[in-house]
C-alpha cells in the first residue's frame, strides 16, 4: 500500500461537493467478458453513445465492479448530504477521504490501463491489487488501520504488502461484505443503478455505511508526537473537530511539564534548545537525574596588604 497515496488533510468541501456531483452523472458499465478481456465502458450523450474507457483481463471485471460502485456509493452519500445529513464532522470527513481515495485508485487504474499497448489477458496491476489486497484483509485503507494489522499480524496472516489476489480468502471477505447489500452493492448486483435512489433507500446506505467505518476502535499513531504529549500530560483532541486546537495544557505547568521531556525525550535537541533558551542564569534542580553534582570550591576574602588596608580606611574618611 502506498501511504502516500491516502488523503491526510481535512478535504475540501466546496471541491468535494464538486467532485461528487460529476461522479453521480458518470454512467459506467463493464461489458460481458470476451476473449479473455473486458471492457469499461461509459454511457454518453443521454445513452446514445458508448465510449471505451479501458479494456482490462477478465479476472479483474469482479474488482472494478465492485471498486466502481464503492465509488459511487460514497458519492452519493456526500452528493445528499443537505437533505440526507451525515452526523457528526468527524464521519463525514472520513467519509470524503475513503472518496478521494478510492476515487484516486480509479482514476490511476484508468490511467495505467488507458496508456497500455499490447495488453493481454495475463497482464496485472501490483498498484490495483494492493488496494484489493488490503480492502479484503484489512477493510479499511487508512494508515492507522493498516499499521494495526501490521503490529498485530502472526505468520498465519498474510501480509498486505507481499500477498497476491489468489491468496485472499475471497469467501471470507464475501460473508463479511454480505451483511452490508446497499452498501456492497449486492442490491444491484455491484452494478452502478441508472436512476438515483430515492432519499430514504440513501438514508439506509448512510446507515450501512457507518457500521461499516466504525472508528470506535480508531487507533492512534504512536510516534515521538504523541509520546511527547503523553509525557507532557496534554489532554487529546479530537483531529477531526475543527472547532478545537491541537492540545489543551495546563498553562501554569507547562514549564514544568516541559522539563520533565528532557528525562522522556533526550533525543530531542530542538526540545532541549529551547527549554535551555533565557534560562541559563536559573538553577537547575538536577536531584534524580543521575547527573553528579559539580561543586565550586569555596571563596575566599581578598588578602589585603597593610598598606591597602591604611589607604581604604583613608578614603572612608
Amino acid at each position: 500500500m502506498n501511504y502516500h497515496a491516502f488523503p491526510t488533510q481535512h478535504p475540501d468541501d466546496a471541491s468535494i461537493k464538486k467532485q461528487v456531483a460529476l461522479t453521480v452523472k458518470e454512467r459506467l458499465f463493464i461489458k460481458p467478458p470476451m476473449g479473455g478481456m473486458v471492457s469499461v465502458k461509459e454511457v454518453c450523450n443521454d445513452g446514445k453513445d458508448e465510449n471505451l474507457v479501458f479494456s482490462a483481463p477478465a479476472y479483474y471485471a469482479d474488482h472494478i465492479h465492485n471498486l466502481l460502485y464503492r465509488r459511487y456509493a460514497l458519492a452519493l452519500l456526500l452528493h445528499h448530504d443537505d437533505v440526507v445529513p451525515i452526523k457528526s464532522y468527524r464521519f463525514w470527513v472520513v467519509l470524503a477521504q475513503n472518496y478521494e481515495y478510492v476515487d484516486a485508485r480509479w482514476r490511476a487504474l484508468e490511467m495505467e490501463l488507458g496508456d497500455m499497448v499490447g495488453m493481454d489477458s495475463m497482464w496485472r496491476s501490483d498498484q490495483f491489487e494492493r488496494y484489493l489486497v488490503t480492502e479484503a484483509i484489512v477493510r479499511r485503507h487508512e494508515p492507522v488501520y493498516v499499521n494495526k494489522y501490521r503490529r498485530h499480524r502472526n505468520p498465519e496472516m498474510l501480509n498486505v504488502s507481499q500477498a497476491s489476489i489468489e491468496e485472499v480468502d475471497w469467501e471470507s471477505y464475501q460473508t463479511s461484505i454480505a451483511e452490508y447489500p446497499l452498501w456492497s452493492g449486492q442490491v444491484y448486483g455491484s452494478v452502478i443503478p441508472e436512476t438515483m435512489p430515492a432519499l430514504d433507500v440513501i438514508g439506509d446506505l448512510l446507515a450501512q455505511a457507518n457500521d461499516w467505518y466504525n472508528d470506535n476502535d480508531r487507533p492512534l499513531i504512536h510516534d515521538p508526537y504523541t509520546s511527547y504529549w503523553a509525557a507532557a500530560k496534554w489532554r487529546f483532541k479530537d483531529p477531526f473537530d475543527p472547532q478545537v486546537t491541537d492540545c489543551d495544557v495546563d498553562d501554569d505547568s507547562a514549564e514544568d511539564d516541559e522539563r520533565a521531556l528532557v528525562d522522556e525525550a533526550p533525543w530531542n535537541p530542538a526540545l532541549l534548545a529551547r527549554l535551555n533558551m533565557g534560562t541559563k542564569s536559573k538553577k537547575r534542580d538536577r536531584s534524580g537525574s543521575g547527573v553528579p553534582e559539580i561543586r565550586s570550591p569555596p571563596r575566599k576574602r581578598p588578602v589585603l596588604s597593610r598598606a591597602q588596608a591604611m589607604h581604604d580606611q583613608s578614603m572612608e574618611v
